[in-house]
């Protein structure tokens, strides 16, 4: 029986925590989903189109966010993330806070236990068929054997297609080695800020640590700034969320194996390069504002928008490199992984967001989609700070 101090629900969903287990040095948890008000006459054949058992996993690239996982195909171990290559698979942020709030406390089996239950499978990389007694052997295969499942993670209408965003994925994708890549989101963020202005600032997580590789510890918070289309036609979406870690990035003293030889001083010195910038922002999900929480625990809809929703690190090994070779000469922190973050800090909308000081007391309060009050409290103080420092150039003129 599903423990309900380890239960949260989320829009049409409630999602219970059952244990966790450790798989290739990444923390995993298990989870059921339900849905609380299914519609009459359910199949019993169907009833995972309602609610399954799923695995969740760590990104080590996105510094601890969590992620729906699964292998990408049967025969492999690539996890799959799916038609967009940071959204598809992100964790709704409350379901995130909620894992991060209870891990510690959950049940955590041991691989030789899990590997049995799953027929010495490993569950890690798969997603489950869905049976409804959580006691007996769990069907663990690849995405492929379950369409339904599939479908509507990957499915086509959560991807929501809008300018000048559709524009980015299709000329600079994530994850794709561009030289000017630079020069090129520049570019996106000018057009941007033409057409977007910046409504409300809300935190949705204020203690958000995590480390990287063992190697850089960080410590942030996560935000969501709405943006506002300054002239809206058709049917154009007239505000947007994007959602933003603001981090600082601090070294660990770490003894590498020796094997590494003189490989180590040469990522201590780029990763004192990496820790030497001041802040860090990885914008790393954009949303219509009516994106909800569905079945698999994620967005219901995101905005697809290429290079400029990524990541802070990126591979830059041999066989995958999808950094810069500026990039890897500035912040290669092992033999993975490159710095990526410095596109980012002078993008819209967050030049902007950094003359907004948010004060320390707010900085404690968690603002819940739809607390409207906490959100018109926080516009009025931004509009008054904004006012305040255009007043100040004036007289100084």
């Amino acid at each position: 029986m599903a423990d309900n101090r380890y239960s949260i629900v989320i829009d049409d969903y409630k999602f219970t925590l059952l244990f966790k287990c450790v798989f290739n040095n990444r923390t995993n948890v298990k989870i059921e989903s339900e849905l609380i008000n299914p519609p009459d006459g359910i199949d019993p054949e169907n009833k995972n189109l309602f609610g399954i058992y799923f695995w969740v996993y760590q990104s080590k690239s996105e510094l601890g966010l969590w992620r729906f996982c699964s292998r990408q195909r049967y025969d492999n171990v690539i996890l799959f993330k799916g038609i967009d290559y940071v959204q598809t698979t992100i964790l709704h942020l409350l379901l995130q806070r909620f894992i991060n709030e209870n891990i510690t406390n959950l049940r955590e089996l041991n691989r030789s236990l899990v590997l049995l239950l799953n027929n010495n499978s490993i569950p890690y990389y798969k997603v489950e068929k869905t049976n409804f007694d959580v006691s007996s052997p769990f069907e663990c295969s690849g995405m492929e054997y379950y369409p339904d499942i599939y479908n509507k993670i990957n499915h086509i209408d959560r991807k929501v297609i809008i300018n000048p965003f559709s524009n980015m994925e299709i000329n600079l994708p994530c994850g794709v080695k561009d030289k000017d890549i630079n020069e090129k989101l520049k570019n996106f963020s000018d057009g941007l800020e033409k057409l977007y202005t910046i409504g409300t600032v809300e935190l949705i997580t204020p203690n958000f640590y995590n480390n990287f590789q063992k190697k850089i510890q960080i410590s942030g918070e996560i935000y969501r700034v709405s943006l506002i289309k300054k002239r809206v036609f058709n049917n154009d979406f007239s505000s947007i969320y994007l959602y933003f870690l603001k981090a600082k990035l601090t070294p660990i003293e770490c003894i590498l194996e020796k094997k590494m030889g003189d490989m180590y001083e040469l990522f201590e010195d780029k990763i004192k390069n990496v820790c030497s910038i001041k802040e860090h922002y990885m914008p790393f999900l954009l949303t219509p504002i009516d994106s909800k929480c569905n079945f698999a625990g994620l967005y219901s809809k995101y905005i697809s928008s290429g290079a400029y929703i990524c990541k802070l690190f990126d591979y830059s090994s041999y066989k995958y490199k999808q950094c810069t070779d500026e990039e890897v000469r500035f912040g290669q922190c092992d033999e993975k992984y490159s710095y990526i973050g410095s596109r980012y800090s002078n993008l819209f909308p967050f030049p902007q967001l950094k003359a907004i000081e948010v004060e320390e007391d707010e900085k404690e309060k968690y603002w819940l989609p739809g607390h409207a009050g906490g959100a018109k409290k926080r516009r009025k103080s931004m509009k008054r700070r904004i006012s305040r420092k255009k007043h100040c150039r004036r007289s100084r003129k």
